[in-house]
């Protein structure tokens, strides 16, 4: 792989690497993980697709024994994302900083990556631009600093783009372009809104690719690369007679395992089209919208009279999103895909334009728009808009939100390590309740990552009233439990909806006798609010 660079001679690009490592790192842990993270990182943590919910299951609940073919991928997503963050809790154990830190390194290297690309291909004096851009930039710094897979998949996506434009170079090119693209496929479906880009853009410039046997060579190594999904997804047919999640949707296969999830989007073309220029307004601001729409008109008529190939590969890859998007539907995660081509097109723009402004309004225009976006990210992701509430200043979308399930789990902890509790445990042995009205997301994590992976006894407070019913108030003890750890959320707490709670939390609480029971703990979130309260008895 020929990416050459002397860190001691680039001194901006060690500035660069620097600030992004600042910028992304700083606060990775202070919110907690209560989205779809957590349940890609507890699947992650043995290669394990099971969500622990009877809502939408999976081959590993369809059959008496696992087929071999469910162990290729994952029912809703290629299996990339998963090996890796898989192989980073071998490495280095589980825990919220290594659950994020393979993302974390990627939003860091798909800054490194637009420098390089810029640098190469564009000027090596301006390749700082597009990488301050994007450090600065709010919606990428908070897509950086989550477990989702879309910031993986862009890593991929740019890498694959800095190899296609060198694929004139002759050499090995095409076969990097070709496995950081497969890559980018495995991690997540969305990358196939790629093939177009690269086809369009083929057609229009380089029709000479398509001559050459290396393309085939290159398309037979991203074949075989992304088998592992297709053998995958024919098993899942010839077993249950549909695909998996997301291409049965595509597909409009109608699956009652995963009937009462909604997989499409709602509205016709062009609602779905502003419902997309929606959530970038609200990510980005609205000022960076307009001018990333004023850059992209100001590009595509560059490309049209002079035939720029940049400028029109660039134009052709935001039209080839937008559009697809809009077919498919993107919420804040999803689009967050557009973070990496916002700063691209802006300094292309900046970049054409140096010759016909004076140099001193380049810097100033430069200048403002890097420091708004910087004044965005830290009132959105260090204030939660605590300078500002204005549209225009603040993103109510990226806000990272603590409620207190991170300084949950480090008291948890302290209690496993006190009482060695474990499942199957004939005496002394310890049960934490806790409250049935916790969010699916963080339980999942924070909780049921304890009882699948580590045997910790855990029930829910649902399931104890249930027991004690049934079975008689002495059942715990008889099954070896001495010491109970009842865990009470709050209103503080993010809770399941509203529609999905039980009384039963409350209803422990109230019952539990009072010459036996003590406040074991308060457990605070980070702005000093009791989030849930621990009982001991």
């Amino acid at each position: 792989m020929e990416i050459r660079l002397n860190l001691t001679k680039n001194k901006v690009f060690l500035a660069v690497f620097l600030i992004s490592c600042f910028f992304i790192f700083y606060g990775l842990t202070w919110h907690d993980a209560i989205s779809d993270e957590a349940i890609n990182a507890f699947r992650s943590i043995g290669y394990y697709d099971h969500l622990v919910s009877q809502l939408q299951t999976t081959p590993y609940q369809w059959f008496a024994q696992v087929p071999w073919w469910a162990k290729l991928s994952f029912h809703d997503a290629p299996y990339l994302s998963f090996l890796i963050q898989h192989i980073f809790f071998k490495i280095f154990g589980v825990s919220l900083l290594v659950m994020r830190l393979p993302f974390a390194l990627a939003g860091i290297g798909l800054i490194l990556a637009l420098y390089l690309f810029f640098q190469k291909f564009v000027d090596k004096k301006f390749a700082w631009l597009p990488a301050v851009l994007l450090v600065a930039n709010a919606y990428h710094l908070w897509s950086a600093k989550l477990g989702y897979l879309e910031i993986l998949t862009s890593f991929f996506i740019w890498l694959s783009i800095y190899f296609f434009f060198k694929i004139k170079q002759g050499g090995r090119n095409f076969y990097w372009w070709a496995l950081f693209l497969a890559l980018a496929l495995v991690t997540k479906y969305t990358a196939f809104f790629m093939l177009p880009v690269y086809l369009f853009y083929g057609l229009l410039f380089e029709r000479r690719l398509f001559k050459d046997k290396r393309f085939y060579l290159a398309l037979l190594i991203i074949f075989l690369i992304f088998s592992p999904v297709l053998i995958y997804n024919l098993m899942m047919f010839r077993a249950t007679g549909h695909f998996d999640l997301q291409f049965s949707a595509l597909f409009g296969q109608q699956v009652k395992a995963w009937s009462k999830i909604s997989r499409r989007a709602g509205g016709n073309f062009f609602a779905s089209q502003l419902n997309v220029f929606r959530t970038l307004i609200h990510a980005w601001g609205a000022i960076n919208f307009i001018l990333f729409i004023l850059g992209l008109v100001f590009l595509l008529i560059r490309a049209l009279l002079a035939k720029g190939k940049i400028a029109s590969f660039f134009v052709i890859m935001s039209l080839c999103f937008l559009i697809c998007f809009a077919f498919i539907g993107g919420g804040t995660r999803f689009l967050s895909l557009f973070n990496p081509l916002l700063a691209v097109v802006l300094a292309l723009a900046i970049f054409s334009l140096r010759r016909k402004l004076k140099k001193p309004l380049i810097w100033l225009l430069v200048s403002i728009l890097i420091g708004y976006n910087l004044f965005i990210s830290f009132n959105t992701l260090v204030f939660a808009g605590g300078l500002s509430k204005n549209g225009l200043l603040f993103s109510q979308p990226l806000v990272l939100k603590s409620y207190g399930y991170n300084q949950l789990e480090k008291a948890i902890k302290a209690i496993i390590k006190k009482e060695k509790p474990f499942i199957g445990k004939a005496k002394d042995n310890t049960l934490f309740i806790f409250d049935s009205n916790i969010n699916y997301f963080p339980k999942v994590w924070y909780i049921q990552r304890w009882v699948s992976y580590e045997l910790i006894p855990f029930a829910s407070t649902n399931e104890v009233l249930e027991v004690l019913k049934e079975k008689g108030n002495n059942y715990y003890f008889q099954q070896g439990f001495k010491h109970f750890y009842f865990i009470k959320a709050t209103s503080k707490t993010f809770l399941a909806p509203e529609d999905a709670r039980s009384a039963t939390a409350e209803i422990l609480e109230k019952d539990l006798p009072a010459n036996a029971v003590n406040i074991y703990q308060k457990v605070k979130n980070r702005d000093g609010e009791t989030a849930f309260v621990i009982y001991k008895f």
